[in-house]
Formats: structure tokens, C-alpha cells, sequence
């Protein structure tokens, strides 16, 4: 949705029912959205601080309790969302393949910091943290994306909020 129409969306009256209804809506998924944010925000900020943790050879316990901790969110997530069920095989298949460039996006930021580590002294020892923040906040972002799917607007409200209002008839015929 452009900007334009947003802005119309909100500056129509408020004295339109059918328009209020809509305008709710899109004030309901805008706090929800946050809300869903912020978790994942932690968490993500949560594995940071595991992969900040100097262990030469756990690295293993590491992941397994950032992978424990994804796990975690995405129950989180699910919940926020009110445990929806329904979706199609390709939410699965979309879900699926979100999870594979949340892999890829984490490799890549495991990897820029490491490259960035070869100039700048110190700056590999925030390699594993930048991963699994990146890791944790892509997950967190293709999990929340997957359940809002299955949260639509109702688009008859939405069609009735972009038609102008209706003149109202006069009750005297005279």
C-alpha cells in the first residue's frame, strides 16, 4: 500500500462506520506487529550475548542452545499470534525456504565480520554473535511473517472504507 493511500485511509472521517472498522484493523496489526518485534528483538539480542561468550571449543553448545532458543521464539511467536492453524503447502514450502536465507543471511554476517576482523584488530571475536543475532532475527522475522499470513484484513471492510460515504436520504418527502 503506498504512502498516499495510507495517509487517505487515516485522514478520512471518523464519522464513517464502516471506515473505522478498517482503521482499527490496521491500528490492531500495527501494535501487534511491534509487539512481535520487540520479542523478537530479545532474542535476538539473547543469542548475541551466547555467541559473545569466549569458548574456543564449545562452539557446539553454543549453537545448540541458540538453536534452542529459535525453538523457543517461534513458540513465542506462534503464540502471540493465536496458535493459528490452516496455512497451505506453500506457507510451508515459503516458511521452509525463509529458513534456508535465514541460514544464508547468517553465514554471510558471520562472514563480513570475520573479513572486517582482518583490518580492524578485535572485531572477529563478534563474529559468532553477529551470526546468531542475524540468525535469531531472520527466523524470528520469516516465523512472524508465516502466522500473520493467516491474519487478513477483511477486504469487503477495506473496499467499503475506499468508496465515499453514502448521502443519507431525508425521511420527509416534501
Amino acid at each position: 500500500m503506498t504512502e498516499r493511500r495510507q495517509e487517505a485511509l487515516f485522514d478520512a472521517d471518523a464519522d464513517d462506520p464502516s471506515d473505522g472498522s478498517f482503521r482499527a484493523g490496521i491500528q490492531w496489526v500495527t501494535q501487534h506487529n511491534r509487539r512481535v518485534r520487540d520479542v523478537i528483538f530479545d532474542y535476538a539480542l539473547g543469542a548475541a550475548v551466547i555467541g559473545l561468550i569466549p569458548t574456543q571449543r564449545l562452539l557446539l553448545l553454543q549453537l545448540l542452545a541458540v538453536l534452542i532458543l529459535i525453538v523457543k521464539m517461534r513458540r513465542h511467536i506462534r503464540s502471540l499470534w493465536g496458535f493459528p492453524k490452516g496455512h497451505d503447502l506453500l506457507a510451508f514450502v515459503g516458511s521452509w525456504f525463509g529458513s534456508l536465507g535465514s541460514l544464508a543471511i547468517a553465514l554471510m554476517a558471520w562472514l563480513t565480520v570475520l573479513v572486517i576482523g582482518v583490518y580492524v584488530p578485535y572485531v572477529d571475536s563478534l563474529a559468532h554473535g553477529a551470526a546468531f543475532a542475524t540468525l535469531t532475527w531472520a527466523e524470528g522475522q520469516v516465523t512472524s511473517q508465516f502466522y500473520f499470513g493467516s491474519k487478513r484484513l477483511d477486504q469487503l471492510a477495506y473496499q467499503r472504507s475506499s468508496q465515499p460515504p453514502h448521502p443519507q436520504r431525508r425521511s420527509d418527502h416534501g
